[in-house]
């Protein structure tokens, strides 16, 4: 019988995660009653216990047997999980599955048998506390049985011991039947044949002869002696009790097996004859001769020694025959174990290689990836080059245009300027031989620091201007411009705030004056006004 399970694909590949830690159980499972050699690779995790029971239970059959290799801190444990549906057969049968299993799984430190119903971490940990036990823990209570027993072992505390007996046989089937013996005294008479050997023990029960009287009794008053009679042999009657039944415990491969080997009946001795005849009175006249008792005596004891030294020889000849079937049995063990060891290396061997050509595969991949990844960057580093280059294009020539704008708005100011000045020059021009209606009009003005608009008649006088609320009013401000006027600007001259005002001008003063902000009604009132505060600057 082959001491290794066959084991699904990928099994040792999770057996080995599990010693190198990355993982923490892997499950087996496996129905009796369908497939009761065939496993396979359930789930595999590491998430810890509450995982490994999530995983058997999606399993809904009831039929189905689990065997898992679990990993906690103390150490490596097999978990045996049969539900107490399954029959006491197919429990066995799964049992020695787990021990085949264990012999591959060979880095558990002890076992547990369960169901998932009993599987707690403190169970699994009292295990591990324990690992010379092999711990069953059943639906009533849990069990722990020594992993060797010897042979002088006493039973364990839930074994039924039946005791083999036989009735008594009544007082009256007991007693003593007398009757006429002949014993052969002649010298070629044989010997009584030896008991029947027992094929468990031997037992040598030495019985000593009869011992006759040396003087025989006063002769009866009789005419004549009576011929001489053989005196009756007494009979034993052996009580059978329970010794005469040897109980021999042969080891099996699949369970123990308890044979009752009932004695034989001894065989009647050849040399004595039975005669039926009428007993004679109590004392007889003894008629054996000493040197007879003392043959007897001798002939009985060589026949003991010869039985006891053919026992010898028995005894040693079935020590040998027992030291050389275990001889035999050790090599077998050896060769199997051999076997599954180099299948076990081969096997680790094949999943060595597969796990290189994977790790092999998943460098080449990762090279692939690393190469697409650096032509990705370089693609999108040469994109954003030549988008910066476009923009940087786009710039220069923004900033050409804006420059070349600027050359034209400030050649347009320049030319706009001077056909300003021509123009207040123009309008100064006029105002030597002006009128009444030359040197007064109305401008909306902001004087100084405030905030509000004010609109006023304005009227000058030689190099003074008169401000009026209206034309017939009396003026309500006086200023003498002459040399004051530090220029007079427009709205692109750092007036900002005056360039959605149509017809608006700015006018600067020489000293802690506040600029003055104006605007007229038209263009004409606007370079009037303008011509005459030139004029009156001087």
């Amino acid at each position: 019988m082959s001491l290794t399970v066959p084991l699904p694909p990928h099994a040792l590949d999770a057996y080995d995660s599990i010693l190198h830690r990355e993982a923490d159980w892997l499950v087996l499972a496996y129905n009796p009653s369908v497939q009761p050699d065939s496993f396979q690779l359930l789930a595999t995790g590491s998430g810890g216990l509450p995982d490994l029971k999530n995983a058997i239970r999606t399993v809904q059959d009831p039929a189905y047997v689990f065997i898992a290799f679990y990993r906690d801190n103390a150490g490596f444990i097999l978990l045996n999980l049969i539900p107490d549906a399954i029959s006491g057969v197919r429990r066995a049968r799964t049992l020695v599955h787990a021990r085949r299993i264990g012999g591959t799984f060979q880095a558990h430190q002890t076992s547990l048998t369960t169901d998932i119903s009993n599987l707690t971490q403190r169970a699994v940990s009292q295990a591990l506390a324990s690992p010379d036990l092999v711990h069953v823990i059943s639906a009533d209570q849990p069990t722990d049985i020594p992993s060797e027993m010897g042979g002088g072992d006493t039973p364990s505390k839930g074994s039924v011991f039946s005791l083999l007996r036989r009735k008594k046989k009544p007082e009256a089937e007991l007693a003593v039947q007398p009757f006429d013996l002949h014993i052969d005294d002649s010298e070629d008479a044989p010997p009584p044949p030896p008991p029947p050997k027992d094929r468990v023990r031997r037992s040598f029960s030495y019985q000593p002869p009869t011992q006759f009287r040396d003087e025989p009794p006063a002769p009866l008053p009789m005419s004549r002696a009576p011929p001489p009679r053989p005196l009756p042999q007494p009979v034993t009657t052996h009580h059978r009790s329970n010794s005469d039944y040897s109980v021999v415990s042969r080891r099996s491969s699949s369970s123990d097996e308890v044979v009752v080997v009932r004695p034989d009946p001894p065989p009647r001795s050849p040399g004595i004859k039975k005669r039926s005849a009428t007993l004679p009175s109590k004392w007889m006249p003894d008629t054996v001769d000493p040197a007879d008792r003392l043959r007897r005596r001798m002939e009985a004891q060589r026949q003991r020694e010869l039985e006891e030294e053919e026992a010898l020889a028995e005894e040693v000849e079935r020590q040998a025959r027992i030291k050389a079937e275990k001889a035999t049995f050790l090599r077998e063990q050896e060769a199997e174990e051999a076997a599954r060891r180099i299948a076990v290396e081969q096997e680790l061997e094949r999943a060595t290689a597969l796990r290189r050509q994977r790790e092999a595969r998943e460098q080449e991949e990762e090279d692939r990836k690393k190469r697409e990844l650096e032509r990705k960057r370089r693609a999108d580093r040469e994109r954003r080059m030549e988008e910066h280059r476009r923009l940087e294009e786009w710039r220069n020539q923004q900033a050409a245009q804006a420059e070349e704008a600027a050359w034209l708005a400030e050649q347009t100011r320049k030319k706009e300027e001077v056909e300003r000045k021509k123009r207040i020059q123009q309008a100064g021009a006029k105002i030597k031989n002006a009128t009444t209606e030359l040197v007064t009009g109305w401008v909306t003005m902001q004087a100084g620091d405030s905030l509000v608009w004010r609109r006023r008649y304005f009227r000058f006088v030689g190099s003074t201007v008169f401000f009026h609320k209206d034309e017939s009013g009396q003026f309500l401000d006086e200023i003498d411009l002459r040399g004051q006027i530090k220029g007079l600007r427009e709205w692109n001259e750092g007036y900002e705030d005056l360039k959605a005002i149509p017809f608006s001008f700015a006018v600067e003063f020489k000293g802690e004056r506040e600029p003055w902000s104006m605007f007229s009604d038209s263009e004409e009132e606007k370079f009037k006004l303008l011509g005459l505060l030139h004029s009156a600057n001087g």
